[in-house]
């Protein structure tokens, strides 16, 4: 008996359409400047944050990238609404400017906030 076009038709589509398996145990892909100068370790075993860097901002979490003669600010972040991490580089003026805007906006949902005792229903 030999299998109609239909038949392997149906079984072509159905195999393609599933979804590939992924393992938990996968490592996350980063993105890496290759052409970034290594950092040489500190007396501490921290890794020695070059001149004018923002310890701030390395506390926070991000590390240096350099990118065309820039000196970036990455951090890994999820991508809203799944599990991806995403790495995200920043200069520093962008990053402050953010943290500004986010504290303005605090501000504001705070004033207009209007707590249970202090209203009047």
């Amino acid at each position: 008996m030999k299998p109609t076009p239909l038949l392997i038709l149906t079984a072509l589509v159905c195999g393609c359409s599933t979804a590939p398996r992924h393992t938990e145990h996968a490592p996350p892909i980063v993105a890496r400047n290759e052409n970034a100068p290594a950092a040489a370790p500190a007396a501490n075993g921290a890794t020695a944050a070059p001149p004018g860097a923002d310890q701030d901002l390395l506390r926070q979490g991000y590390h240096i990238t350099h990118r065309r003669g820039e000196m970036l600010y990455c951090k890994q972040q999820a991508m809203t609404g799944t599990r991806f991490m995403s790495n995200v580089c920043l200069t520093e003026e962008q990053i402050k400017d953010d943290q500004r805007r986010a504290q303005e906006e605090l501000g504001r949902v705070h004033a207009g906030a209007c707590l249970p005792h202090s209203c009047n229903d």
